[in-house]
């Protein structure tokens, strides 16, 4: 049985932004693999287990910083090990949507990662980074260059918004929800939601990863790092 993890924090004010790619693609997988997620209070998540319940999709409902109590909770009602788990998030570090499938590494300043870290006493599990490297740079050019800030909002058109495929299912955006603070920081910036056009190259990106995520299952880790790491 394998744990796959997306992390990513509740609320419609996140739904759309960096740091919830995680839940964005599990998700995606779950529509996929034809199962609905179902919130359950004793793991603090959404889950779903597919139907030869070999794979079991968790969201943690807990906000990024406590996703280890989740992901413990889980990994001890179902007896998994550390080589059972594979956690999804966001990683500035890297290109703009590209994927890293490695393990065993530290957490890099991500809040999420550090908590499963340390609920599990270890680092020694697998990951699949998503870049949002692009993301960080254009936006945090925007906030230094700005020479006023304003509380704005704009909700997209509901049909204007449609994706025709994973995406299909997500309500329209308000895409600055959040108030600008004086000064760029990285918290600030994963938490933006990701632009239109941004929000357009989402679904065939989602494809590619569910494509990457099938091979990992029948191939493993080490073939999937060399097939996928440098595309």
């Amino acid at each position: 049985m394998k744990l796959i993890v997306g992390l990513g924090n509740p609320g419609e004010k996140y739904l759309l932004t960096p740091h919830n790619i995680g839940w964005i693609l599990i998700d995606a997988l779950a529509h996929f693999f034809n199962i609905k997620l179902q919130s359950k209070k004793k793991f603090s998540s959404e889950i779903a287990l597919t139907e030869d319940k070999k794979i079991i999709f968790l969201k943690p409902l807990t906000y990024m910083n406590l996703s280890g109590k989740a992901v413990k909770s889980v990994m001890d009602f179902y007896k998994l090990s550390l080589d059972d788990l594979l956690v999804i998030h966001d990683d500035t570090d890297l290109p703009f949507l590209s994927l890293r499938f490695q393990k065993n590494r530290g957490p890099a300043g991500h809040n999420g990662l550090k908590n499963i870290n340390e609920e599990l006493a270890s680092q020694n599990y697998t990951r699949l980074r998503i870049g949002m490297q692009a993301f960080i740079e254009q936006e945090y050019q925007k906030e230094t260059h700005s020479t006023a800030t304003q509380n704005q909002t704009k909700v997209y058109d509901q049909d204007e918004n449609k994706k025709e495929n994973w995406l299909s299912s997500l309500p329209p955006v308000n895409p600055l929800l959040l108030t600008n603070h004086p000064t760029p920081n990285l918290t600030r910036l994963v938490l933006k939601p990701f632009t239109k056009k941004e929000q357009e190259l989402l679904p065939d990106f989602l494809n590619k990863t569910i494509e990457a995520f099938e091979y990992f299952l029948s191939e493993g880790l080490e073939k999937s790092a060399n097939r996928y790491n440098n595309v």
